[in-house]
């Protein structure tokens, strides 16, 4: 095992299913250069949860609560390719109803 310190979770949530969902909150613009950082603390904060029970449902959620391209899907150039988009981001309503 290695040690790692993990960024903080902003929201996390357990599910009628004992499902836990962690988000972590951003801006509607987010930088270009963050998303490789972002992937990477949603696999720390899925490793570290998986370390302690290995048998835990876990999902891990970017979360952009506004979508300024409204009433067009939210479509920013910097995620296409860093992300799961259908599992991984969730933005505006699609975030406001997982709460």
């Amino acid at each position: 095992m290695k040690t790692v310190k993990p960024t903080k979770v902003d929201v996390k949530l357990v599910g009628h299913d004992d499902t836990i969902y962690l988000f972590d909150i951003k801006t509607a613009k987010p930088n270009a250069g963050g998303f490789k950082e972002f992937k990477r603390t949603l696999l720390e904060w899925v490793a570290i949860v998986l370390a302690k029970n290995p048998k835990a449902k876990v999902e891990t959620i970017i979360a952009i609560p506004y979508n300024h391209y409204e009433p067009e899907p939210y479509n920013r150039w910097t995620i296409r390719g860093m992300l799961d988009l259908e599992n991984e981001l969730k933005v505006a309503t699609e975030f406001y109803l997982i709460l």
